[in-house]
């Protein structure tokens, strides 16, 4: 029987099987267990390591940059580090089993990755990530991450079966393989069902798994739970935003009034920002949504000023402010 290679470095025979976290055991030489307890793996055995098991507890950005595998607080001394250097992206992006290691590893895998997995053979790339789902479950946050970007609705019976199997299923982890891989019906209906089986107070968390479709029937469905509003977070207007809204819509949510009419300021905040977003979320930054079909500035100001004369709180003042400011002063 041969015998099992060190996870970690890869080299040297398999010493400590110890079971640290969620998923199957990390199986590793003596070397790289100390220097994975001591937060001082090499930036190859930090990449293989974590193609494998995902960014567990030793293995998150806290302790490393998942970009370049360089120990942040290592509590002993990294040597030979020259020795084991983190992967090229170009150089594996015709290796398919490393070019899917590449995607785990990156935290937030870039459209670069993507766009070299797209060019590999489907059944080869489903095939890959579905014996890396066999070997370790709990890298299936990464695995539906990219079947949703590197396959589309190729992957689609894959993702719907993995989803019906899920026990405890968290929306947050599929909703973007839902919304990229199956019929547009069915992934929404998934994804709005399972986020009303949250308690209210839990919807303001769970509501960002709809961005994804960036569809207007995300909008009815937000008239739909409108009652069910308490907490009215910036999520909201985000999701709006991302979801195609127009200055038609704007103007009935104002009428409209709480909770409607906030979300649609904080959407037309998110709709005319330039420039900087750093305060914004992740994917605002990334996407930079419009007001569809709106009117001239003008119109947009004095309107929302009118709504501010019937709701004077700090939070419409302020919001109010930095939509105009955003209309006007877009040299600034």
């Amino acid at each position: 029987m041969k015998e099992e290679t060190c996870e970690s470095c890869e080299i040297k025979k398999v010493e400590v099987t110890e079971d640290i976290e969620a998923g199957p055991p990390y199986k590793l030489c003596k070397d790289c267990h100390e220097q994975l307890r001591y937060l001082a793996l090499r930036p190859l055995e930090y990449f293989n390591l974590t193609a494998k098991h995902g960014h567990s507890f030793l293995l998150h950005d806290d302790f490393y940059d998942n970009d370049t595998g360089e120990a942040g607080q290592p509590k002993i001394d990294v040597e030979n580090v020259d020795e084991f250097p983190f992967p090229n992206l170009n150089e594996v992006s015709n290796d398919i089993e490393k070019l899917i290691d590449f995607g785990i590893v990156q935290f937030i895998t870039d459209e670069k990755t993507f766009s070299y997995i797209r060019k590999h053979d489907k059944k080869k790339v489903l095939d890959c990530l579905n014996q890396r789902l066999i070997k370790n479950e709990a890298i299936i946050y990464k695995l539906v991450e990219i079947a949703a970007n590197g396959l589309g609705n190729y992957a689609e019976n894959w993702v719907r079966d993995n989803w019906k199997k899920t026990k405890n299923k968290d929306v947050m982890i599929f909703a973007e393989a839902l919304a990229k891989c199956l019929p547009f019906d069915e992934g929404f209906n998934e994804v709005t069902h399972q986020i009303e089986l949250e308690e209210n107070k839990d919807l303001p968390r769970k509501i960002m798994a709809l961005v994804y479709f960036e569809r207007t029937e995300s909008l009815d469905w937000i008239e739909k739970v409108r009652s069910r509003i308490g907490n009215i977070s910036d999520t909201w207007g985000t999701l709006a935003a991302a979801s195609k809204m127009d200055w038609s819509r704007t103007k009935r949510w104002l009428n409209d009034g709480r909770p409607l009419s906030l979300i649609a300021l904080d959407s037309l905040y998110y709709c005319t920002t330039t420039g900087n977003r750093l305060n914004q979320s992740l994917w605002l930054r990334e996407h930079r949504p419009k007001l569809l079909n709106a009117d001239r500035p003008e119109i947009i100001a004095t309107t929302i000023n009118d709504y501010l004369k019937k709701d004077s709180v700090p939070r419409v003042k302020n919001v109010v402010g930095a939509i105009i400011h955003n209309l006007f002063e877009v040299g600034d």
